[in-house]
């Protein structure tokens, strides 16, 4: 699919776990400092121009039973950069439309991942779907609206990736630790799952299973753990291909360019998800008091070398949030501490009330 402008040469995820005592449970190198999600609110200039435009500034409501895209499900992000005393917003629309002529053909091809515990996940060639991208920013607490664009694009989305969502990980982690907290015999003990594009050595399959039985994974879970990545990569390149936030991203990455220069261009690519892994208020992020949000650490490294480390605020990705693969809140920065900080989070969303897509 041509949405995907990041190509990496390997694709390595990694869920390691380790049990330091039977109420500790903690991911393998975790960072001892994650961002931390900030309040974020509207500016008033920018209010007044999501107004003009008609893009909606507030309220998240889901489709109650609807599960396949639409054209005009919409979500509305508050993208915010804090570098210093330097503030700056920029409002990003995600909404689903019709694929343009050129593009009725273009389609992700069938994929096979590999967990540690000897079982595949096989995910089918998908069609892609179009998305606008409408983008309008950045707003400044100091120079208001001087620099801002009102800006249109666009790109194919996977559906089948964004509608797995990364939710179940952090349920199924924290499902985990309760396990472990009740036998005393898994003290100090370390539980891992890996997903790779290859089969593992038969002699790791055997110790994962083994160490993996007591918590009885389901394959869902497991499918959860496998496509969790793709829908991040989604929806990392919906961001990489969006006019503001891409330059966002690439102020917030520590990219080696050196690197990437002498791959011809092309980034290796790993995401690992880490601890604090919590259960939060649904009422917070401005979803239903019955929905389930998460929160989970997310580290990317590229060639090995860590780039930007995340918190992530997760909920099922119900349509219209799977325009945001579920991803209400994202809040990230450099594993060095210099540059912005870059709070994400969904202000807005609203399903459509037309015909599915043709």
């Amino acid at each position: 699919m041509r949405s995907i402008v990041l190509k990496p040469t390997l694709l390595a995820i990694t869920v390691c776990l380790s049990l330091a005592g039977p109420a500790n449970l903690h991911a393998e190198n975790a960072p001892r400092i994650l961002p931390d999600f900030v309040p974020v609110s509207w500016l008033p200039l920018m209010v007044q121009a999501l107004t003009k435009a008609s893009i909606p500034t507030e309220g998240i409501a889901l489709a109650s039973t609807r599960t396949g895209i639409q054209k005009e499900d919409s979500v509305t992000l508050l993208v915010q950069s804090i570098e210093g005393k330097t503030l700056r917003q920029w409002a990003v629309a995600l909404i689903i439309n019709p694929r343009k002529p050129e593009e009725k053909k273009d389609t992700s091809p069938a994929l096979t991942l590999y967990l540690s515990t000897g079982n595949k996940i096989d995910f089918s060639s998908t069609l892609g779907e179009g998305m606008f991208i409408h983008v309008i920013g950045p707003f400044s607490q100091a120079k208001g609206s001087a620099k801002a664009k009102d800006v249109w694009s666009s790109a194919l989305i996977n559906p089948q990736f964004l509608g797995i969502g990364l939710d179940a990980v952090p349920a199924f982690i924290l499902r985990m630790k309760q396990v472990a907290d009740h036998n005393p015999s898994f003290k100090d003990k370390r539980f891992s799952i890996q997903t790779g594009s290859a089969p593992f050595p038969p002699e790791q399959i055997a110790s994962n299973r083994a160490m993996m039985e007591p918590f009885a994974i389901t394959a869902a879970e497991e499918r959860s753990f496998a496509g969790g990545p793709l829908a991040l990569m989604d929806f990392f390149n919906i961001a990489a291909q969006t006019p503001g936030a891409k330059d966002i991203l690439f102020e917030a990455v520590d990219i080696p360019w050196l690197k990437v220069a002498t791959h011809g261009g092309r980034f290796q690519v790993d995401f690992s998800f880490l601890d604090p892994f919590e259960r939060l208020s649904a009422v917070d992020w401005g979803l239903p008091p019955e929905a389930k949000v998460y929160s989970m650490g997310l580290r990317i490294s590229l060639f090995g070398e860590p780039a930007l480390l995340c918190r992530l605020a997760l909920t099922t990705p119900r349509v219209p949030l799977l325009n945001c693969a579920g991803i209400v809140g994202l809040a990230a920065m450099r594993p060095n501490g210099k540059g912005p900080h870059v709070m994400i989070r969904v202000m807005a969303a609203k399903p459509a009330p037309s015909a599915p897509i043709p």
